[in-house]
């Protein structure tokens, strides 16, 4: 049903984070991440973050992070970000 659906909406030109509910990862040189759709944090540190995604999860390391926004849908991190990673 998730194929169907993504292959229906990418003809349409719906953005995938949107039909099918895939994270979506923006960052702003290395200071800044923003999160979309994910489903709760895992850990948090000041050098470490790792969120649940529908995808698996995704771990972020740094120094000084801070979490600045968290609501159902959306985290935003701030500090210095050194890696992110990605796991099924």
């Amino acid at each position: 049903m998730r194929l169907l659906l993504g292959k229906v909406t990418k003809k349409m030109g719906v953005p995938d984070e949107v039909s099918v509910g895939t994270s979506k990862i923006m960052l702003t040189g290395n200071y800044r991440l923003i999160l979309e759709n994910h489903k709760g944090l895992i850990e948090y540190s000041t050098e470490t973050v790792r969120i649940k995604t529908l995808d698996g999860t995704v771990r972020i390391e740094g120094s000084e992070l801070l979490l600045d926004v968290m609501d159902s849908s959306t985290v935003a991190i701030s500090g210095n970000v050194y890696c992110i990673f990605t796991a099924k």
